[in-house]
């Protein structure tokens, strides 16, 4: 008989004594209370300012990159997960199962890889500035710099929670299985008329 101290305990929801499909029930809404943008252009005499907000509030992410994290043998474990798992002296705050030197751990899908997936995010800032003189020979010279994807606040413990590891299902959306993050690029740019 294996030892089911530190290990994740699964609730029987309808009380036959064992962990079934019949224990299923809903544990997330991918579905968020409600999306939001703002955008915005400042002008003040030859500089140009442009940018891009945009967010989730009270959507879910079933984060299935946590699958992977076994807290056994050698594997790669993440610091925060080495550090919440079960300890003799962290029994009551344990967010994951003890560490093991086995392999054999079996994880069941449940409401630990459900997320807060809200998020606030600096999509697109940009700025321009047009020369008050121009060269002779060129009618304007503009320089330019933008940048995409500057910043993002969110509880989410990944990377990005503007996550979709399906594409364009959108039956399955809100799921992170090693979803590639957002890109952050910087642009600079100059523009010239003749």
């Amino acid at each position: 008989v294996l030892s089911k101290v530190g290990e994740i305990k699964y609730r029987d929801l309808n009380g036959d004594g064992a962990i079934t499909e019949a224990d299923r029930t809903i544990i997330g809404d991918t579905n968020p209370d409600f999306t939001f943008g703002l955008t915005n252009n400042i002008s003040w005499k030859n500089l140009s300012l442009s940018f891009l907000l945009q967010g989730s509030v009270g959507n879910d992410i079933f984060n299935g990159n946590l699958m992977d994290v076994q807290v056994a043998n050698i594997g790669n474990i993440p610091t925060d997960v080495y550090n919440s798992r079960w300890t003799a002296d962290n029994y009551e705050n344990a967010a994951w199962p003890k560490a093991t030197g086995g392999y054999n751990r079996t994880f069941l899908l449940s409401d630990r890889y459900v997320e807060n997936g809200s998020y606030l995010k600096l999509k697109n800032i940009s700025l321009s500035y047009r020369l008050p003189r121009p060269i002779p020979g060129i009618e304007q010279v503009l320089f330019s710099f933008t940048a995409t994807n500057v910043f993002t606040i969110t509880n989410y413990s990944w990377y990005d929670p503007e996550v979709n590891a399906f594409g364009n299902d959108s039956s399955r959306r809100g799921v992170d299985i090693y979803s590639y993050p957002s890109s952050r690029t910087f642009t600079f740019g100059l523009g010239l008329t003749f």
